[in-house]
């Protein structure tokens, strides 16, 4: 999927045009599009098509990502999942070109080793909370972020994914833990 996302030359425009009616494809002889429209409605829908495709795989990812959680995550127009059943109106907008040049950066700066030297300069507590079951190795952060960072713990937490807020056995834990730490 992120190939397809990476591909300029990607174009399923069907769907889209659809939407947009007659007027996009110049049928109406009163109202045709210029050729500059057309570039704007043809790169619109680029990037709708890989903000939907990104929606898809972001989806995927958070199935497999979560142990137990509370509302099976759906995604029904391509660009907005449910998480929990009182937030079933949120639409969350899944923007590729964002991800696309912030993980970037963020790639080369942990291929360099900078990303973790930042840790050095963090002068607050720092608390990670994890889950058992997330698929990212509890190590990969609690080994490196406390021997960088001078006030660090870490929390695991049990039968827990990637996203503890909508887990089943641990968002109590989660929020209890969440309130403890900020004092509230």
């Amino acid at each position: 999927m992120l190939k397809e996302l990476d591909d300029p030359a990607s174009k399923d425009k069907s769907r889209a045009f659809a939407q947009l009616g007659a007027h996009v494809d110049g049928a109406d002889p009163h109202n045709p599009l210029t050729d500059i429209e057309h570039h704007v409605v043809e790169s619109d829908l680029d990037v709708s098509k890989k903000n939907r495709a990104f929606a898809q795989l972001g989806a995927l990812i958070a199935r497999a990502d979560s142990y137990d959680p509370i509302l099976d995550i759906k995604n029904d127009i391509g660009d907005s999942y449910h998480l929990l059943p009182d937030t079933k109106d949120d639409i969350i907008e899944f923007q590729y070109h964002i991800y696309e040049s912030v993980w970037r950066d963020a790639r080369e700066m942990r291929s360099s080793g900078d990303l973790l030297s930042l840790g050095t300069e963090v002068r607050c507590p720092v608390i990670a909370v994890h889950g058992d079951y997330d698929p990212h190795p509890p190590e990969g952060v609690r080994i490196p972020l406390s021997s960088v960072v001078d006030d660090f713990r870490f929390i695991l937490l049990e039968r827990c994914g990637h996203c503890p807020w909508h887990e089943k056995h641990a968002r109590e834990k989660f929020y209890t833990t969440l309130r403890n730490e900020l004092q509230f």
